[in-house]
């Protein structure tokens, strides 16, 4: 699951990362017109997307990989969910699994949340960073043996945005909120070397405390993040895992226009 604009991205570093071919045509089909690509000797794939979306759920079971965007999982939740609540209506309550095996026509629109995925992947799944929005619920909702959240930028604005990512890999007992909240969020806090209300009782400073929350996070994040920086090695080859070029730096000085100097220098003027 990415974002619209990775989706073509993802096919081809698949082709190329599993031995298939690179382009975007494969096999005499081009993913503009043909949602379903044939493996070329690499991982077969089905671009869920457009004219993926008349694909039937045997074609969705037959492929090793399924591109999809967040936009197309918040729709095909939304008729889940409506389904749900006709089942529930109609006194019919069914598991998943017995509700896939008669999926007709006007299953079509939720056919993501008709299987039991191997593995469903979160690529930028920072966006999900907010627990309470209906596409973070849409993930939460996605049945999956494996579960993986891929972010550069897990936390952007609080460690909340951390507690989402855990809740959608069920890495319990850290992500049920309150456990969360007890042991991390009311440990963490700006310290002050004083002791607050709530440590008063058990003579922990405020210090202390923070420090124990850092203990907690580290534990819980040592065990189920794999972090990898610029500086990581290869274990095997002992080389940089992101193979960079050199930075190279070019000054460019431009003569700006009279009009372009007379705006540059108002706001230079006004941000002092």
């Amino acid at each position: 699951v990415c974002p619209l604009t990775l989706m073509e991205q993802w096919v081809l570093e698949i082709r190329h990362k599993t031995g298939g071919n690179s382009d975007m045509a494969c096999g005499g089909e081009v993913l503009g017109s043909d949602a379903v690509s044939t493996s070329c000797n690499g991982l077969s794939v089905l671009l869920y997307y457009g004219s993926g979306m008349d694909s039937s759920l045997e074609n969705l079971r037959n492929v090793d990989v399924v591109v999809t965007s967040y936009g197309m999982m918040l729709q095909q939740h939304k008729r889940h969910k409506q389904w749900q609540a006709l089942q529930i209506s109609q006194q019919q309550q069914m598991t998943l699994t017995s509700a896939c095996s008669s999926v007709g026509d006007n299953d079509k629109g939720r056919l993501l949340y008709c299987l039991k995925w191997s593995r469903v992947v979160l690529d930028e799944a920072h966006i999900i960073k907010n627990s309470s929005t209906e596409i973070a619920k849409a993930c939460y909702a996605l049945d999956a043996t494996h579960k993986w959240a891929l972010s550069g930028t897990p936390v952007q604005n609080n460690l909340n945005d951390m507690h989402s990512l855990l809740k959608f890999i069920d890495f319990e007992p850290y992500s049920l909120q309150s456990y969360w909240k007890q042991n991390i969020l009311e440990l963490i806090k700006p310290s002050t070397g004083n002791m607050d209300n709530s440590s008063a009782k058990s003579g922990e400073s405020a210090a202390a405390k923070e420090m124990r929350g850092l203990q907690n996070l580290h534990e819980c994040l040592s065990v189920c993040m794999l972090r990898r920086t610029k500086k990581s090695k290869d274990p095997l080859t002992g080389e940089s895992i992101v193979q960079l070029p050199k930075r190279h730096v070019v000054h460019t000085r431009v003569q700006m226009t009279d009009i372009e100097r007379e705006f540059y220098s108002a706001v230079l003027d006004y941000s002092k």
